[in-house]
């Protein structure tokens, strides 16, 4: 069930069960047809409202929710669950993305992160550390990394440090079935998207040298503490490799292997 349904759903619940009361304990209330169709109608309507709630964070999974069992509770914007690791190896920093599409259908994920210290809108020239910013195509169901190597300038270097993060998807043939049902914890959409995110590619060298990025001053964060002996400038060929883990119908055993092994390399 999705957050709306749900609100809607308790309000329904509320409503329903003011007027059962009211309708049994009003006084002056005549028993006509209509009324004594309410009396019964109401109570039971309340009934299958509770029942609906309470059955709908158990209905199974079609498919696994590795994120939560490999790494917790992970952020989620409209339908793309994620976790956010950095790792390092032979000098250079890497920021991954651990992410699973909740849906059959296909999905483009945009996500930016930046130093929560930074003003919302950062110019380039005037940060030391402006950020990152990521394209991943998702396919149904999937489950994977996305990795981009990034600089990291001494001063974040194994400091924990708040990072503001936003995200923006989008499921170009609608969502199609559902896979999993538990949501992880949402993540605000970057202000102004479409100056932010138009000329969004796979490295900060091209998708945030345009010039600057506005988001919403509501905005999700993260502690991160990225880390030491690693290189301060990015690399001048940046490519966000995306590994795929595990597709739907593939078997489930060893996907804790290959994300370990993912996140090694």
């Amino acid at each position: 069930m999705s957050e709306s349904a749900k609100a809607v759903s308790v309000v329904f619940l509320i409503l329903s069960a003011i007027a059962s009361v009211f309708i049994w304990a009003g006084a002056g209330i005549p028993s006509t047809p209509i009324v004594w169709g309410l009396r019964v109608g109401l109570p039971a309507l309340t009934v299958v409202t509770i029942i609906v709630l309470a059955l709908a964070p158990r209905r199974k999974d079609i498919a696994p929710d590795f994120l939560r069992r490999l790494l917790g509770k992970p952020f989620e914007k409209d339908g793309v669950c994620f976790s956010i690791l950095p790792t390092s190896k032979d000098g250079t920093a890497y920021l991954n993305i651990v992410f699973q599409n909740r849906y059959a259908s296909p999905c483009t994920f945009h996500f930016v992160i930046y130093p929560r210290e930074a003003p919302f809108s950062i110019e380039l020239d005037e940060q030391e550390f402006a950020g990152i910013a990521m394209e991943i195509e998702c396919q149904g169901g999937v489950f994977g990394v996305a990795r981009t190597p990034i600089g990291v300038p001494t001063g974040f270097q194994g400091v924990r440090t708040r990072y503001n993060i936003a995200a923006k998807t989008h499921y170009p043939d609608g969502k199609g079935l559902p896979l999993r049902f538990r949501r992880g914890s949402p993540v605000a959409d970057p202000g102004a998207y479409g100056r932010a995110f138009a000329a969004v590619a796979v490295t900060v060298a091209a998708s945030l040298a345009h010039g600057h990025i506005s988001l919403h001053s509501r905005l999700t964060w993260v502690t991160l503490t990225l880390p030491k002996s690693v290189a301060e400038d990015s690399p001048s060929t940046q490519v966000t490799e995306i590994n795929v883990l595990w597709r739907p119908d593939e078997p489930v055993y060893g996907v804790d292997d290959k994300l370990s092994e993912s996140l090694a390399n």
